[in-house]
């Protein structure tokens, strides 16, 4: 299902003392990615940045009504998310959160798999781990559209998969 609001970091800090906080990307985000975005929703609230940067691994944030590093200190902790609608993803692409629960089904005969529980990520491309609670059985498909991945349908909840032998994690 699609999100309004994705969920990119936590502050974990301040940084000096004029107001700068760390944020820290979760969910296999980029600081370049979170950069990129003016505003962002703390405890569902919109919050215009005044100033974004990269700064190694975190991007360092300052908003309007932070002054200092007291007033920053307020924010450690918090989650920071983005508007799905801001993030202009391009036709077909989605957050790795939004898979989180769809339903997996076999391609061509469109019989259930399982659920989507988790989303793996490797160098090399991204893993579904697929449980189906019926039968027990668990799954690791790789996140290769048109190669394993059919077509997902995030409003629908569904993903058609081609099934490999290999795919099951009990299997030799």
């Amino acid at each position: 299902m699609r999100m309004e609001l994705i969920e990119v970091g936590q502050i974990v800090n301040t940084h000096g003392v004029r107001g700068e906080m760390k944020l820290h990307p979760t969910g296999g985000f980029t600081p370049e990615f979170i950069a990129g975005f003016k505003t962002l929703y703390i405890d569902g609230v919109a919050i215009e940045t005044s100033s974004r940067r990269v700064h190694g691994t975190v991007v360092l944030v300052t908003f309007p009504e932070v002054k200092d590093m007291d007033q920053a200190l307020r924010y450690k902790g918090k989650f920071v998310s983005i508007r799905r609608k801001d993030a202009k993803l391009k036709k077909g692409e989605f957050f790795d959160a939004e898979v989180l629960g769809v339903t997996v089904l076999s391609y061509p005969l469109r019989q259930e798999v399982g659920t989507i529980t988790a989303v793996l990520s490797y160098p090399a491309h991204k893993l579904y781990q697929v449980e189906n609670e019926k039968t027990g059985k668990k799954y690791l498909i790789p996140a290769v559209q048109d190669i394993f991945i059919v077509d997902t349908d995030i409003d629908e909840g569904t993903m058609l998969v081609r099934m490999m032998e290999g795919l099951e994690t009990d299997e030799n």
